[in-house]
């Protein structure tokens, strides 16, 4: 006897036996619906797979080291993710894809990159190591 597999409005998955109502003579006819029970099936099951978890990552990688008198463009180079938050050294945040990163003064900077997607509510995050030299 086949079996359908379903979802109801809720998301909850059942299970469902088919009742075929067909003559007994009527053996190809079985095994279409059957063939194709199982390939609704497949579809169904196919399409249940769970989401990838966001990896963040910073481009180029870090640590990094640029002089006073560079312009460093950092990018958001992460994977399935959805929603982006940069955190800057100077408490400034961004949402862009892309950022600039510049200090006149010398020092060792962390930029941190957050990135979460509509499946996952942790942010997934990435660390920068900058390191700013005179010229």
């Amino acid at each position: 006897m086949p079996y359908l597999l379903y979802s109801n409005k809720l998301g909850i998955w059942n299970i469902a036996k088919l009742t075929l109502f067909l003559q007994p003579k009527d053996l190809l006819m079985k095994s279409v619906i059957a063939i194709s029970v199982c390939l609704i099936s497949i579809v169904l099951l196919g399409s249940c797979v769970k989401p990838k978890e966001p990896v963040a990552k910073i481009c180029p990688e870090t640590p990094i080291t640029i002089k006073t008198t560079d312009t460093l463009i950092l990018e958001n180079c992460s994977e399935y993710a959805e929603e982006v938050r940069w955190e800057l050294p100077d408490g400034a945040f961004s949402e862009q894809n892309k950022i600039a990163f510049w200090n006149t003064t010398p020092g060792v900077y962390t930029v941190i990159l957050k990135v979460r997607n509509n499946d996952y509510a942790n942010f997934y995050i990435a660390e920068g190591k900058i390191t700013v030299e005179a010229p």
